[in-house]
């Protein structure tokens, strides 16, 4: 009888601990290209650029969306308030106007 609970507790705890990791609020880690080339889509005027845009267009709305949020955030430094203007400075030069994007907070 103990082998018995002691199973089924252990396929309890197994079932809860793979429900709790497929439910995560957080967003999945994504694979960012070296997005440093997308600098100078931010110096006037704010055009296509032909080494930023293809990098971009491989990613998927919220993986473009959180690698630039990175990268404006830690390899430019640039403040809180300036992300979203930035980050849909570049997001529209490559051709994605269809909505304006922020940067997820911390």
């Amino acid at each position: 009888m103990g082998s018995k609970s002691a199973a089924f507790l252990l396929s309890l705890n197994l079932l809860l601990f793979s429900a709790i990791s497929c439910h995560s609020s957080e967003p999945p880690a994504a694979k960012c290209p070296p997005l440093h080339v997308c600098a100078s889509l931010l110096l006037p005027p704010v055009k296509s650029d032909p080494q930023c845009c293809p990098l971009l267009g491989g990613l998927v709305e919220l993986e473009a969306v959180v690698c630039l949020c990175t990268f404006l955030k830690i390899d430019l430094g640039i403040i809180q308030i300036n992300l979203d203007l930035f980050l849909n400075l570049i997001l529209n030069a490559c051709g994605r106007k269809d909505k304006t994007y922020t940067c997820p907070s911390h």
